[in-house]
């Protein structure tokens, strides 16, 4: 049997809490939740109290639907918490056959010259361009031959404070966080196809008071960035 997954969005306007379960590859969703935003003002929570309170009201929600108890979520975090950078790593490769281990080694070195300073967490580190011995646009190196490789990579962090932040929230809701993701990169993986991806796209998560913009080259993300300015000013512009 699969584990049910909780996840949770947490928007300016909106907080919105689904549990589902994994069926052969695909999510069935058991229920939902979704409360008005309180404590929280474009993408960054600014009272915890308030805030932890929608959070718990919209999860309550989805636990009753769902007629399921789960402690542990998924978060989604808004760009206004991250800062992004791109970085380069190369190995060379011992009995030239390049492996698992191999590539997280590579992504490892992308991940020590890029310097975070300790007050930064990182959340992703993905891969947008892999190079063997000076052979370019290498989609997936596994398995491949070669003595060297490289890796261009984008990273996403977020600062250790803001994250915290964020922790004591969903904690005070009685949640626990097991994983983070950028919002706008969950967004891309919900909404783009293989076609997308591969010729290039760039996608825009347009929320109330945020806007969340992720480019997608070549399967990969390339770029993301974040706008404070959301579907509400364009409400308010026209009214």
């Amino acid at each position: 049997l699969s584990t049910p997954i909780l996840a949770i969005d947490i928007g300016s306007t909106k907080i919105c809490a689904i549990i589902g379960k994994k069926e052969d590859g695909r999510v069935e969703i058991s229920g939902h939740g979704i409360t008005k935003s309180q404590g929280i003002k474009k993408g960054t929570i600014t009272n915890i109290e308030q805030a932890s309170k929608a959070i718990k009201r919209a999860v309550d929600d989805a636990k009753r639907v769902s007629g399921l108890n789960i402690t542990t979520a998924t978060i989604s975090i808004s760009a206004a918490y991250t800062k992004s950078i791109n970085s380069t790593g190369v190995v060379n490769i011992p009995n030239n056959d390049i492996s698992i281990n191999e590539i997280n080694r590579v992504m490892q070195t992308a991940l020590y010259n890029a310097n975070i300073p300790n007050e930064f967490e990182i959340l992703h580190v993905l891969p947008y361009k892999f190079k063997i011995d000076g052979q370019d646009h290498i989609e997936d190196p596994y398995g491949m031959n070669a003595s060297r490789m490289e890796v261009d990579t984008h990273i996403i962090m977020t600062a250790k404070s803001s994250l915290e932040n964020l922790k004591k929230a969903v904690n005070a809701a009685n949640i626990e966080i097991g994983k983070v993701v950028l919002s706008g990169y969950a967004s891309s993986l919900a909404v783009i196809n293989q076609d997308d991806r591969e010729r290039g796209v760039a996608v825009i998560d347009l929320g109330g008071q945020t806007s969340n913009l992720v480019i997608h080259v070549g399967n990969y993300i390339q770029y993301n960035d974040f706008l404070a300015v959301g579907s509400n000013h364009i409400t308010n512009d026209l009214s």
